[in-house]
């Protein structure tokens, strides 16, 4: 089972701050079954529990439906893949599949208010100064019909080839690591994560979107509590490291700058965006103490 960082701060701070609100339906998950679709057993959640005490277990199912699914499926099904299916996830990205089935399910949901998808800042590829936002709209000749047939040639090529799975893994990552830097970005991530963007941009029709541009997203700033990890992935190792005694120094320039930023203020952001796109800021958080608050 999968949840994000940011989405594991995100349902906490939820439950935390509005223990009123009505229901949090939790679609997006990858887990077989709604015994393993939980991410309340997290660490996030201790000053929670210590709040409601033996009421903790009642109030999460009151407040949450957990939804078992995946993201990478059609209508968030719950479909075993076969060989292609998950070499072509692997391939092509599971960013931008994943953003074209979200999408596609919250047009079927008609009490809908907002859709947020967090992306990721380096869609806009190394640039320095202003970047407008009609450069990372697709102008860069990508075309998102040709990658997904340059993708599939080249599995049904290696297929019928009968090359082994770790074999076709490999070459496919390859290619799109190629096609990737062909357009100008760096990596398979911010390839996938840009043509998820131009997906969804592409297929919401008349949905409300919001997207998120977050840099690398670390540990969390204040809330709940500084510091706070759910794992040791990515960058958090450079922070954890030194702590634990297991990276006594770093090589590096000290005039860096780390383009990280914290995940409580990503949380924060999703919040203010979600209200702010259905001009409920003001009518709700009137009050700056109880915004402050929020935040």
């Amino acid at each position: 089972m999968e949840f994000p960082f940011d989405g594991t701060v995100f349902v906490e701070k939820i439950l935390r701050v509005q223990p009123n609100m009505k229901k949090l339906l939790l679609l997006l998950l990858r887990a077989a079954d709604t015994e393993s679709a939980t991410v309340l057993g997290n660490d996030l959640f201790k000053i929670m529990k210590e709040k409601w005490c033996a009421n903790f277990n009642s109030f999460i199912s009151e407040k949450i439906t957990l939804v078992p699914g995946d993201i990478s499926c059609e209508d968030l099904g719950f479909k075993d893949p076969d060989l292609k299916e998950k070499i072509y996830d692997v391939a092509f990205g599971i960013n931008t599949l994943e953003a074209m089935h979200v999408v596609n399910f919250a047009k079927k949901c008609f009490k809908l208010k907002v859709l947020v998808h967090v992306s990721t800042a380096y869609v806009s590829k190394k640039r320095r100064g202003l970047v407008l936002e009609k450069s990372v709209d697709g102008t860069s000749g990508l075309v998102i019909d040709v990658e997904k047939q340059v993708v599939e040639q080249g599995l049904n090529e290696l297929i019928a080839e009968g090359a082994s799975e770790k074999e076709i893994k490999l070459a496919m990552t390859h290619l799109v690591i190629k096609r990737a830097k062909m357009y100008g970005w760096p990596n398979t991530y911010v390839f996938t994560k840009a043509i998820g963007e131009l997906l969804i941009q592409h297929l919401k029709e008349s949905i409300s979107v919001v997207i998120l541009r977050p840099t690398v997203i670390s540990s969390t700033y204040k809330q709940l509590f500084p510091y706070w990890a759910e794992d040791l992935r990515t960058i958090n190792v450079l922070f954890a490291g030194p702590a634990l005694g297991k990276l006594p120094c770093l090589v590096g320039d000290i005039e860096t700058v780390f383009d990280v930023i914290p995940a409580d203020i990503v949380v924060n952001a999703m919040i203010v965006a979600i209200l702010m796109q259905n001009n409920l800021l003001m009518s709700i958080f009137i009050k700056r103490d109880h915004l402050q608050e929020i935040l």
